[in-house]
């Protein structure tokens, strides 16, 4: 895979962590789904730079932190619990 196919996944998959699309308090696009597709592209570049290897693991981190984060949101907005806290990644 070349630079531009790296960084056009990168910038998709930020969009797709930018946009949410909601149905009754349900997410539609999780954020997960975006951080993927950016650390794959990060993952093809990071021989480049050692900025890009960090950086694919903070989105490969952020991915995994993003399934609890949903969640752990759902739950307190059903519960009452913490109504103004956005635990969003």
């Amino acid at each position: 895979m070349n630079n531009p196919e790296s960084i056009n996944k990168i910038f998709w998959g930020l969009l797709l962590v930018l946009t949410d699309v909601n149905i009754m308090r349900f997410d539609l696009l999780p954020d997960g789904i975006g951080y993927l597709p950016a650390a794959y592209g990060l993952r093809k570049l990071k021989g480049l730079s050692g900025h890009f290897s960090e950086a694919n693991i903070t989105a490969f981190l952020l991915a995994g932190l993003s399934v609890p984060a949903m969640f752990l949101s759902r739950l307190f907005s059903l519960t009452g619990l913490f109504p103004e806290t956005c635990l969003c990644l």
